[in-house]
């Protein structure tokens, strides 16, 4: 693309963003801090805060890097079903709610669970067994969740009731309607909820036998009231270059920084698609049981993106750094297109984060120009793309794609 056009456009849209220019700013809540403590009922659910830095420390040494605070949910299993502790917290205003959970097994990281538990009360312990390793050699792992992980999204009343097999976030309104039920699996999962349409909200864990969930980083996502607000500052021209190309979306459109859902992306790899071959009409029809988007359904069709086993896809789940760059490497793939690029394999500072998977993506794009590290040789591959940030990439991918 001309330069002088894209010169242009950038002028125009930052014309456009100055007229509708907001004097709100967009201020997110975390609900570690800003909430009060759990109401338990059954089982046990704690804070970790900044405070905990022995319990932080142990997380992050378990592979989640980012793990700043959060909850933990434990339930040793008993007479009743299931465990059930939640938080009341006023989220008018508020739109969206993003954590990152899982459910500890021994297995994938070992004696996490036993150490979270000791420093709950760690003098209390010690008086009873002397030690840590004397009271994790008596230490009695609950076992994994054995469910995939699932985001179902509607209302259902009497919650107490509806319980099923697994470990299970609820989010129920005022009126203790369901709005949302997150079922936990043994592997870290990012989730992001709309809340838009709840004032109050009852943040609920319920496990279904012995076992426990870690959730990490929750915050609220304060909603824009009205209009469209500004990308940040750096991104203003890859947002006009993604508007003039057609690659941005309506959900793409607003809430810049906000961090991008996987059926969010998958709206932007197919307009991409559509930008620079055109999606073919005889496609066939690949469908999932949790969405009913046509973006999705062609995206899978054609290859580029995969559901998460169980005929689900997560389209509210976010999407992280080298997930989009596989997905960009399997669109290469699709159109037949390679590029010539060094064999040397470049090693990144965060290199043991990058999975397995992902690290020939990682590598193409990255010798490409598409993706760019966050710091000098440090690519953060678990760190989820923002909006703004996956239409720049897109927007590289599409100037690469038509030199």
């Amino acid at each position: 693309m001309k330069q002088s056009k894209r010169k242009i456009a950038l002028m125009i849209i930052i014309m456009l963003f100055a007229i509708n220019t907001l004097t709100y700013a967009q201020t997110n809540l975390s609900l570690v801090s800003g909430t009060d403590s759990f109401s338990i009922a059954n089982g046990n659910a704690i804070k970790i805060t900044s405070k905990d830095t022995q319990i932080i420390e142990k997380i992050r040494a378990s592979g989640k890097t980012g793990f700043n605070e959060g909850f933990y949910s434990y339930y040793e299993g008993g007479a009743r079903r299931s465990s059930d502790q939640y938080l009341t917290v006023d989220v008018s205003g508020y739109s969206e709610l993003v954590f990152d959970v899982v459910a500890i097994s021994k297995d994938q990281f070992g004696d996490l669970e036993a150490f979270i538990k000791w420093q709950t009360n760690p003098s209390y312990y010690a008086a009873q067994y002397s030690s840590y390793e004397n009271y994790l050699s008596t230490y009695t792992f609950a076992p994994g969740s054995g469910q995939p992980f699932n985001i179902a999204n509607g209302s259902r009343s009497n919650p107490l009731s509806y319980l099923t097999e697994g470990f299970n976030i609820y989010i129920h309104n005022s009126t203790w309607q369901i709005k949302h039920a997150v079922t936990v699996s043994n592997q870290w999962q990012r989730v992001a909820l709309d809340i838009s349409g709840i004032s109050t909200m009852n943040f609920q864990f319920s496990i279904n036998g012995a076992g426990n969930i870690l959730v990490a980083n929750p915050y609220l996502i304060k909603s824009a009231p009205t209009g469209t607000a500004s990308p940040s500052f750096w991104a203003i021209e890859g947002v006009a270059d993604a508007k003039e190309l057609s690659i941005i979306t309506q959900n793409t459109s607003q809430g810049y920084t906000n961090f991008i859902t996987r059926k969010e992306f998958t709206e932007v790899i197919i307009n991409l698609y559509e930008a620079v071959r055109g999606v073919p009409d005889d496609l066939p029809r690949i469908t999932f049981s949790d969405t009913t988007s046509r973006e999705v359904e062609i995206a899978a069709a054609l290859g580029l993106v995969n559901g998460i086993g169980n005929n689900l896809f997560a389209p509210n789940a976010l999407i992280t750094r080298e997930q989009i760059v596989t997905i960009f490497d399997r669109l290469l793939t699709k159109l037949d297109i390679t590029y010539p690029v060094s064999t040397d394999y470049i090693r990144f500072v965060d290199e043991n984060l990058i999975s397995d998977w992902a690290k020939p993506s990682v590598q193409m794009l990255y010798k490409l120009g598409i993706l760019q590290g966050v710091s000098e040789a440090q690519i953060a591959p678990k760190s989820n793309a923002t909006k703004e940030q996956s239409l720049i990439l897109s927007v590289r991918l599409y100037d690469l794609l038509n030199q």
